[in-house]
């Protein structure tokens, strides 16, 4: 446990395990990825992904389902 609340230290702060995914990836994960330097297609390519990954748990969310496969 030590180890992941170093990990969330280190990776922002902001975001702690009790709070949804989609703050994970507004408040970790989106800054993260403006601050490293990609080529704009990259950026297009990741910016997708997180849009599909939170509308994918929104979704998810709203229905009570699990995002986990399996």
């Amino acid at each position: 446990m030590q180890k992941a609340e170093s990990l969330l230290r280190t990776g922002g702060g902001a975001w702690d395990l009790d709070s949804p995914f989609s703050d994970y990836i507004e408040q970790v994960t989106r800054p993260a990825m403006e601050k490293v330097k990609l080529a704009p297609m990259s950026k297009d390519n990741y910016g997708r992904g997180l849009r599909l990954l939170l509308g994918t748990a929104i979704s998810a969310r709203r229905t009570g389902r699990s995002t986990s496969s399996g």
